[in-house]
């Protein structure tokens, strides 16, 4: 039977809660001690082309990446890029997970997901195996899946659609049916101008859904000959039975139950005994589709009470900057720092959080060391109030576990609001891309191929018509004066071309320096662009 990776290739893109950082992040948090990101070694079962390994191995070149996927298509395509890039610390095998044992090595951090729903019991079992024996005892392993009770709803609709194109063979054709279907569906169930009943409603959140989605998706979402959902408690069980624990959430994250609404946090306290019976509560509430779970080695003791002293080993990034024109940090009033793409805004009254916050501002998108940053934060505070340096020392301690707190608070409220990481990435700050910037090699090359690129922190980035077209010319050669010659030749190319008129070049110059170092400021506060030093 052909695999049906191989007939509709999985578009793999990079999926930023997949990377070690944001594993070792959590782990740290939660009292584990988990690998060093600069020289680990990490396993990717499902890796399809590459997409997601790709990144990370450029940005962590002392680590070393295994990607293991059944489908020959996508993995020649990805050798293809490895080659490309010479990387010499990536590999992508051609395997079945089930061919993965002890002759692959031990690994601090693996790496499944978008598999274990849509493969049989067999192989999920192989997959929680395999997060046991080849993970180190202070290894972190993740595995994604589809869940109840949320899946119910999607289950309908899949099982609708397998139906009505069975006997289809042919893959576009089988996804244009589906489309085909359920947009009728949707409209005979609510005719327009009628008001939705319940059933109604799902059916058009999952047209609109199913019409927003690459064909990709639709094909081994809906219409794979596997895909079984579970709850939370059975691969919660499953995993114990393999020697493995619970430890969180990869996109949740530790948002508290104190953050939930006062009725649900004291259900979970009267009808949830332990960790795995309040996240089954959890996702009875939220009605969740999805989970990312973190799993540990079962004798691995977790610390589920956060304190401000292990950000001691962690960095801080925040895209937030001050409301006021004029903040007062020495004074005992809140400021409100906020940003214009994130609706939430984050507030502190504790002057060392305060002068913490302006230092993040000032070196975003870079994370600063916890301790560098506080040590930033009292010297700010001391020079305005006219102390010596010498004696932020004495009371620096006291300041670290304030403000570690406030920021701590503000991170599980809301990660976009503040930020923590296990590794920096040596970045440039916003303020200043460098004489000749340098973008990241990975998504130099992946702007070649697609207008969606990974960041330094394996986000990924749109990007606008001007910034793609720079981005693979930002190789260290070029100052902004060589940028913007090159854009004007472009551009008067695709003028003349259309045979229209040519503007005056002492005019348009000046306009598109302007444009070009716009563009610079939006790729560097993008996490693109290297620091000088890391770019040499």
């Amino acid at each position: 039977m052909p695999n049906s990776y191989d007939q509709v290739p999985y578009l793999n893109r990079s999926h930023s809660h997949t990377h070690p950082d944001r594993l070792a992040t959590l782990a740290t948090l939660l009292g584990l001690e988990p690998p060093c990101l600069d020289h680990c070694r990490v396993l990717e079962l499902g890796c399809a082309n590459g997409r997601n390994l790709l990144p990370m191995a450029v940005s962590l070149p002392g680590a070393h990446f295994v990607g293991v996927d059944l489908s020959a298509r996508q993995i020649a395509d990805g050798q293809a890029m490895v080659a490309d890039l010479g990387l010499t610390n990536l590999e992508l095998r051609h395997a079945s997970i089930t061919a993965v044992d002890a002759s692959y090595g031990l690994f601090d951090y693996i790496v499944c997901h978008g598999v274990f729903s849509w493969v049989d019991t067999a192989v999920q079992e192989k997959i929680l195996e395999i997060c046991r024996a080849n993970l180190t005892d202070n290894g972190v392993a993740y595995v994604s899946y589809n869940i109840f009770p949320g899946w119910h709803d999607k289950l309908k609709v899949r099982e609708m659609l397998v139906h009505q194109v069975r006997g289809i063979t042919d893959p576009q054709a089988r996804i244009r049916k589906s489309r085909e279907f359920l947009n009728l569906m949707s409209e005979l169930v609510t005719p327009p101008g009628s008001e939705p009943s319940a059933y109604g409603a799902r059916l058009r959140s999952e047209a609109e859904l199913v019409n927003g989605q690459d064909d990709d998706y639709i094909f081994h979402e809906y219409l794979e000959d596997v895909n079984a959902p579970l709850y939370f408690y059975e691969f919660a069980e499953r995993a114990e039975r393999h020697g493995l624990q619970y430890l969180a959430d990869a996109d949740r994250g530790l948002r508290t139950l104190a953050s939930l609404p006062a009725p649900v946090h004291e259900a979970m306290r009267q009808h949830a005994d332990g960790i795995v019976a309040q996240e089954q509560l959890l996702d009875y509430y939220t009605n969740h589709t999805f989970r990312s779970t973190l799993l540990v080695p079962a004798e691995r003791h977790i610390d589920r009470t956060v304190t401000a002293p292990r950000l001691r080993r962690l960095f801080v990034r925040s895209p937030l900057q001050p409301v006021s024109a004029m903040p007062d940090i020495l004074g005992a009033g809140f400021e409100t720092f906020g940003a214009a793409d994130i609706e939430s805004t984050y507030a502190t009254a504790h002057p060392v959080t305060k002068a913490a916050m302006l230092e993040l501002h000032a070196a975003y998108p870079r994370a600063v060391a916890f301790e560098d940053l506080i040590a930033r934060a009292c010297a700010r505070i001391y020079s305005q109030s006219g102390g010596d340096l010498a004696t932020s020392k004495v009371i620096l301690t006291r300041e670290a576990d304030v403000a570690g707190l406030n920021l701590l608070q503000g991170h599980t409220s809301d990660s976009s609001l503040i930020d923590l990481h296990a590794h920096a990435p040596a970045l440039a700050p916003t303020a200043d891309p460098g004489q000749r910037p340098v973008a990241l090699g990975s998504a130099r090359y992946e702007a070649l191929r697609s207008r969606s690129v990974t960041n330094a922190y394996h986000r990924p980035v749109r990007l606008g018509t001007l910034s793609w077209y720079l981005l693979p010319f930002l190789d260290g050669t070029r100052d902004l004066s060589a940028l913007v010659e090159l854009v004007m030749a472009n551009q008067t190319l695709a003028v003349e071309k259309a045979g229209a008129e040519l503007v005056d070049p002492d005019v348009k110059r000046p306009l598109l320096r302007a444009e070009v170092s716009s563009s610079l400021t939006g790729l560097t506060r993008a996490a693109l662009i290297l620091a000088n030093d890391a770019a040499q």
